[in-house]
């Protein structure tokens, strides 16, 4: 007779699986995907290694829950920082930049996964998943700011998804830190934001 997979309560279940998040974080920014085992991920909280299985297909679909979960507090800084300066576009696309290319090295998972063949595996894992397509949410929580401005005759016209691309490009700039070199990157960054605000801002 095979082993019966364990009953727990919603509580519960909620509470492993939430553990699984946060310890598959540490562990995946720590050691990346390959070398984190399953059991290094079950330990802590308190279940058996095959438990897993009942959470997660896969620690690719776990690491993609993960990279959706972090993202999403991204996105959530990203819509604070453009309701609040929505009267003041050059603000706005200022700060944005900076909290978006930012996330992208303050964040461990981002930063360690990014310089990993992580991503590539998800992709290859996990088809259809949505978690690698940051640059399309990004892209469509700024649409409609630069929608309004341009009504409003804020920023200069042309076709909203070219400049919501060319300013989400700038961010990716924070990829490049370390080629950059760390005392250099700011005065470079800021000087593309300079150039991007003085084209489009009226």
């Amino acid at each position: 007779m095979g082993d019966s997979v364990p009953k727990f309560t919603d509580e519960r279940r909620s509470e492993i699986r939430r553990t699984l998040l946060d310890v598959g974080a540490e562990q995946f920014a720590d050691r990346g995907l390959e070398e984190t085992a399953i059991a290094d991920l079950t330990g802590e909280a308190g279940i058996a290694t095959g438990t897993f299985y009942s959470f997660f297909d896969s620690k690719e679909e776990l690491l993609a829950a993960i990279l959706r979960r972090e993202a999403e507090h991204v996105y959530a800084d990203l819509r604070v920082v453009l309701k609040e300066n929505e009267d003041d576009p050059e603000t706005a696309l200022r700060q944005f930049v900076r909290v978006a290319g930012d996330a992208l090295v303050t964040t461990p998972l981002f930063r360690k996964t990014i310089s990993r063949e992580d991503r590539a595996r998800l992709v290859e894992e996990l088809p259809d998943t949505d978690i690698l397509e940051s640059h399309r949410e990004k892209r469509d929580i700024l649409v409609p700011y630069i929608e309004q401005w341009q009504q409003a005759g804020r920023i200069t016209d042309g076709d909203v998804d070219t400049i919501a691309s060319g300013i989400l490009y700038i961010a990716t700039l924070a990829l490049r830190r370390d080629e950059i070199g760390d005392a250099r990157y700011p005065t470079v960054r800021d000087c593309l934001i300079d150039w991007m605000v003085a084209g489009l801002c009226t």
